[in-house]
């Protein structure tokens, strides 16, 4: 026996059903232009929305579901700042999956409202508010942009024995050497970059030296 067609040409999510077969299911077409075999009680009930392709992290709709995810994350503060109010790392720093990886907030909000980021690359703050992660509150740049950066709002005044930003390791250093090794750069290139050995930047990273940075 049949089933009755009730439901062909209907659309539920991002499914549109183009006929139903037997044992229950039914053959649909995604936004994305897949055509896929679906469960036709699923897909009426709205469990099923697509193809896969929003869950995919290649899909055409992952970014699309995830701008909606990062900004119910957010409160929105008089000077414009998207305050983080997610799990934060000790720095402040927003942590957010993205990719079946956990990264700092600020730096997939830029990949998803500015577009690609080189891994290499800081993702600074224009407000000095690390829990921030407002796209236009942000700016590219390399490690010693943001020493520079820090150095001329007067965010380095304070540190131990420290006279300027030219010195070679410094707290703002320090914090980006601890940014850059949660976000999955390796010693090896942190070393390299600030000329110095991969046993420092473990030292660092683990807080064995520089306690007193946080």
């Amino acid at each position: 026996m049949q089933p009755k067609k009730l439901h062909i040409g209907k659309r539920f999510g991002k499914l549109t059903i183009i006929d139903q077969i037997k044992h229950k299911l039914c053959i649909c077409k995604c936004e994305c232009g897949t055509i896929t075999t679906k469960s036709t009680n699923n897909v009426i009930k709205g469990n099923t929305k697509s193809c896969g392709c929003i869950s995919s992290i290649n899909g055409k709709y992952y970014d699309d579901v995830a701008r909606k995810r990062i900004l119910a994350f957010i409160i929105i503060s008089d000077n414009e700042c998207w305050e983080w109010q997610g799990a934060k790392h000790k720095q402040g720093y927003g942590n957010f999956g993205y990719k079946r990886k956990t990264m700092l907030a600020h730096r997939v909000s830029w990949i998803l409202f500015r577009g690609k980021l080189d891994p290499d690359i800081l993702v600074c703050h224009k407000c000095d508010n690390p829990s921030c992660i407002n796209p236009k509150h942000l700016f590219l740049g390399t490690d010693k942009d943001n020493t520079i950066d820090a150095a001329k709002k007067g965010r380095m005044g304070n540190a131990r024995g420290e006279k300027n930003y030219n010195s070679k390791l410094n707290e703002s250093i320090i914090k980006e050497i601890r940014k850059m090794r949660f976000d999955g750069i390796s010693h090896n290139k942190i070393a390299k970059r600030y000329l110095i050995s991969e046993s420092t930047v473990k030292d660092i990273s683990s807080r064995r030296t520089w306690k007193h940075v946080n």
